[in-house]
């Protein structure tokens, strides 16, 4: 019975939620025109053939076996059909029924294919059937072999990419929990056992057990998620976070690389980070929400509420003050004692910060919130404490996402 539920659970139920899953990979799509006729030509050349070489013998008719198997065979690629144009996975299903069908068919018709193919312009003369089957199976190679060659590479990735995967299982302790994307976590699983990650299975398993943390992942590895650390050491409960130095988009390489919450730990192919907790102190997460922007009252922005949270924030998300479009304003006294020349701002989308009323930056950009990538303002005088730094924070259109990081420059006093 489970796995009749497993099977429902990534055919039946997963096809109306198919924009749910992007990262389960180009077989969940729907076939292309190019998929079932240009990619599979030979295939139907092939059915083609048979047709032409059919010949009418004066057998008996098949025992009823055969009608029962026949039928069973047509419901199946009536079934695999339907499937094959919702998913393309099914593709595995649709061919090997459609041939099977047309080969009861012939039976039960008392066909056979050895009639010959007539030659072009020559009708006497006839090619035999397994000649020109064999003529599909060549035309078919075009195609077939680099494929073939695609999925040898996939499962034969060399000494040296193995030796990176080696490299990096040295660097996991036993137990260590990793956060890795999920077209990556097979190789990880095989070269470092010893280690427990975040998703093995097909990726609507993850999305039925735990929605928001497959959310948080799918942000995460897209590079869109702008707090990383928090993102894995407490949304997805996880101590070190894995990708691919290739195969990583640009962004998320970007936030992982100017952020003093990540501890570089194996530099190759592959990228290993270990989660640095307490190392936000540079941020300033302490906030005022101003009336507004929010509730219509002043209030304090909240923090996380568990200690990993706290010991990993750095992000000032305007999602937990407000659920709307619109922007949002904090204000903050700067501590007494300060020493501050200049500070770093990174905000996800448009911006304006100002000190005691003045304004001294604003942007009209979405550069997302990239610390590696972020705005560093000169201040015309010191802060020396007790100055009010009030930043108008509006959302990126594109992703909805509203936020900063705020932080005196590393080389400041904060």
């Amino acid at each position: 019975p489970k796995n009749l539920e497993i099977w429902s659970l990534v055919t039946v139920e997963q096809l109306g939620e198919l924009a749910q899953y992007p990262d389960g990979g180009r077989d969940v799509l729907p076939a292309s025109t190019v998929d079932l006729l240009r990619n599979n030509f030979a295939w139907w050349l092939g059915l083609g053939v048979l047709w032409l070489g059919r010949r009418r013998t004066n057998e008996p008719e098949p025992v009823p076996a055969g009608v029962e198997a026949g039928c069973f065979t047509m419901t199946a690629l009536a079934f695999a059909f339907l499937y094959f144009g919702a998913m393309w996975r099914f593709g595995v299903y649709f061919y090997p029924f459609a041939s099977l069908a047309v080969l009861y068919e012939a039976r039960q018709r008392g066909v056979r294919f050895t009639g010959g193919i007539p030659v072009w312009n020559s009708p006497a003369r006839r090619l035999p059937v397994g000649v020109a089957l064999a003529g599909c199976v060549l035309l078919a190679l075009p195609g077939a072999v680099p494929m073939a060659r695609f999925f040898l590479d996939r499962s034969a990735p060399g000494p040296t990419r193995e030796d990176d995967w080696r490299e990096l299982a040295r660097h996991l302790p036993d137990g260590a929990r990793v956060a890795a994307p999920w077209g990556l976590t097979g190789a990880y699983l095989f070269w470092a056992p010893q280690a427990r990650y975040l998703n093995i299975l097909d990726p609507i398993f993850m999305a039925r057990a735990d929605l928001g943390a497959y959310r948080t992942q799918l942000a995460l590895f897209s590079g869109e998620h702008p707090d990383p650390p928090l993102a894995v050491g407490e949304q997805l409960t996880s101590d070190y976070l894995a990708v691919s130095r290739f195969a990583a988009p640009a962004r998320l390489r970007a936030r992982l690389a100017g952020d003093p919450r990540f501890e570089p730990v194996y530099s190759g192919y592959s990228l290993l980070y270990r989660i640095r907790p307490e190392a936000n102190t540079s941020f300033w997460l302490d906030w005022t929400v101003q009336p507004g922007s929010a509730q219509g009252v002043s209030r304090p922005y909240p923090r996380m509420v568990s200690e990993t949270g706290r010991a990993l924030e750095g992000f000032v998300d305007a999602a937990r003050v407000s659920v709307t479009t619109e922007c949002v304003t904090f204000v903050r006294r700067v501590e007494p004692g300060a020493a501050i020349g200049a500070l770093d701002l990174a905000a996800y989308g448009p911006v304006r910060l100002r000190i005691d009323g003045e304004l001294l930056f604003t942007s009209r950009s979405a550069p997302g919130a990239i610390l590696s990538q972020a705005s560093g303002l000169v201040l015309p005088r010191p802060l020396a404490g007790g100055e009010e730094v009030t930043v108008e924070s509006c959302p990126d259109l594109e992703t909805g996402r509203n936020g900063f990081y705020l932080r005196p420059h590393p080389e400041e006093k904060g």
